[in-house]
């Protein structure tokens, strides 16, 4: 398998390359982005994010779950993210188990992978410009690129 090479560089190629909706996205910075300040912020964020995974064919099986779940898995991930920029407490537990899970029903492959940084980074800046936005993307990165490790023996 290979390993996710993943610059800013390379983003505008893995969009055209994974993205069937990024076509639809229209990406201006005409305007001043403010920073991710709290957790209305990161609740922002998580929900534009899942809105572009659920609109993507290659990922959203892997993100099927019942209505019940998924309130719960948004906001899991929203204290997972709010834990690593404010240090609140708010996250625990590791969450390698429930991605061995989903690679169970859904490889995760390396592919896969790569969508998921895009629409991490896409969803971000399009929202987003800062210290703790550019901290997002480059924890997502570290972290995808260590699964991806992980479940595709590299």
């Amino acid at each position: 398998m290979r390993k996710i090479i993943f610059t800013f560089y390379d983003l505008e190629l893995l969009l055209c390359k994974h993205l069937t909706s990024y076509k639809l996205v229209l990406h201006e910075k005409f305007y001043r982005m403010d920073d991710i300040q709290n957790r209305i912020d990161m609740e922002l964020l998580v929900n534009n994010f899942y809105e572009r995974v659920h609109n993507e064919p290659n990922l959203a099986p892997v993100f099927e779950m019942p209505a019940e779940h998924w309130d719960m898995h948004i906001t899991r991930v929203v204290n997972f993210w709010e834990n690593w920029l404010f240090q609140t407490g708010s996250y625990n537990g590791g969450m390698i188990w429930v991605h061995l899970q989903a690679n169970e029903k859904h490889r995760l492959t390396t592919e896969r992978f790569e969508q998921w940084l895009a629409l991490w980074f896409l969803t971000t800046d399009s929202l987003f410009a800062g210290e703790n936005a550019d901290f997002v993307k480059s924890k997502a990165l570290e972290i995808g690129q260590i699964m991806n490790a992980k479940f595709n023996d590299q």
